[in-house]
């Protein structure tokens, strides 16, 4: 039976030519049932992929229950957002990590780490300072009391972290206490502590697992989920980095009641942006809805939106050769800008990613607004909810003033999504509905837009 379904899947529609390769590259095994970490559908399960009609990739599995259509149709919530009896959220990505995102989880996470890792023999808790000293002693003390005994690694709080230099530092202080690659590497903090503890896991000795656990929003919803890691140049943001997805993330909302409210909102920014290029009911959401910070439950619920609507772009592009490219409206300007302010010095220089992003979708929905010629109506409706969901969670609508346009569309030149020395940015037909690959966008429509939104000539 399995194998007739194998050779019609060959004949039959493009869409289901993906089904060969990911059941012959595994981890999948037919005949067993899905037990939610080591990835094992039954039979069952494959008939009834068969029957509903769907490619293999557009299913997402939870504990052996089909959840939905995760690729097709217009994303949105309903059935794509596991949730568990305990009142959080399970999200699966590309079958390679599990995101666990609820309030209370950091007590369970030694047992799940001993249940996950059975044979680990060292684990390396990567933070920064300022975690470290509001949630690190705590969190370490669980580890210790469960009997991991974890080696913490402490960087300075802040972007400058995320260099060469550092890298060096953590690689150094794990071959100093011994760690080989029966180590798992433990993320705990922001953005910052993911891309770069990341990145060190995916090199370390080729190769070693690494577990995120989140403390800001903008952790959750970007940084922690899908695999993407990096330092930055001088030249540049994320310009070395890997592919290293997270075996798990432990992503536990009580840590977000320390955050300052700028540090909350940044984070905001990416769910924002989330529902511009991927869903019209998150975006209404957020415009009709109070900050989601004063509604506790609506917040859990629009993170968890946005990571499963990300979750979704990842199972279709997982490297980033397509439509995931789209993920990143918004930040061909808001890098550039982030480059800058952090060669400005002063409160200039403290921009925080978020806020630059925030900048940044305006920028590029206006430039390509004007490229486009769009119906001045229409554009000017998508700006003007985009500014007023942007005020309400305190985030810049404008470019600093001191900014050159030229100088920043000079930083463009090495954004990654570029082609051919082309600057490529993501464009969008309405709300929730990017195009499927970024597109060039010609300097003098940039430029304009630069100068509308503050830059200085």
């Amino acid at each position: 039976m399995i194998a007739l379904l194998l050779m019609l899947a060959l004949m039959h529609r493009k869409s289901y030519c993906k089904v060969v390769p990911r059941l012959a590259m595994g981890p999948w095994r037919v005949g067993e049932q899905h037990d939610g970490l080591s990835g094992k559908f039954s039979r069952d399960v494959l008939i009834r992929l068969w029957h509903s009609g769907r490619p293999w990739r557009s299913l997402n599995v939870v504990r052996g229950e089909v959840v939905g259509d995760t690729v097709t149709g217009n994303p949105g919530r309903e059935g794509r957002i596991k949730e568990d009896e305990a009142g959080g959220y399970v999200i699966e990505i590309a079958g390679k990590s599990r995101v666990m995102l609820k309030s209370g989880l950091t007590n369970r996470i030694p047992r799940l780490l001993s249940e996950a890792f059975p044979k680990a023999y060292k684990f390396v808790v990567v933070t920064d300072n300022t975690v470290y000293d509001i949630h690190g002693k705590e969190f370490c003390g669980m580890l210790q009391s469960h009997g991991l005994e974890p080696i913490v690694i402490r960087v300075p709080s802040g972007e400058h972290s995320k260099t060469r230099k550092w890298k060096a530092y953590i690689e150094d202080e794990m071959i100093l206490h011994g760690c080989g690659r029966d180590s798992v590497l433990i993320a705990f903090g922001g953005g910052v502590v993911g891309d770069l503890g990341g990145f060190v896991a995916a090199t370390y000795m080729r190769g070693i697992p690494v577990v995120q656990i989140p403390t800001t929003v903008m952790a959750i919803v970007d940084s922690s989920v899908g695999g993407k890691t990096a330092i930055n140049l001088e030249s540049g943001k994320n310009l070395i980095g890997a592919f290293h997805h997270p075996a798990l993330v432990f992503a536990d909302v009580d840590f977000l009641d320390t955050l300052s409210p700028n540090i909350y909102n940044e984070g905001v920014a990416e769910i924002i942006k989330m529902g511009l290029v991927r869903s019209l009911p998150l975006f209404e959401t957020l415009e009709s809805t109070p900050t989601i910070r004063d509604a506790p439950a609506s917040g859990l619920e629009a993170i968890a939106w946005a990571v499963k609507l990300k979750a979704e772009v990842v199972e279709i592009d997982e490297v980033d050769k397509g439509v995931r490219s789209t993920l990143n409206f918004g930040h061909t300007v808001g890098h550039a800008i982030e480059a800058e302010a952090s060669l400005a010095g002063g409160d200039a220089s403290k921009m925080l990613h978020g806020e630059c992003v925030a900048i940044g979708m305006l920028v590029e929905l206006r430039a390509a607004a004007l490229e486009e010629r769009w119906l001045s109506d229409e554009t000017d409706e998508i700006l003007g909810r985009l500014t007023a969901v942007l005020k309400k969670y305190d985030l810049p609508t404008s470019v600093p003033h001191h900014m050159s346009a030229q100088t920043l569309l000079s930083r463009m030149s090495l954004d990654k999504k570029n082609l051919q020395g082309k600057v490529f940015i993501s464009k969008l037909d309405g709300i929730g509905k990017a195009r499927p690959i970024p597109e060039p966008i010609s300097e003098e429509a940039m430029l304009h837009a630069l100068g509308e939104f503050g830059a200085s000539p």
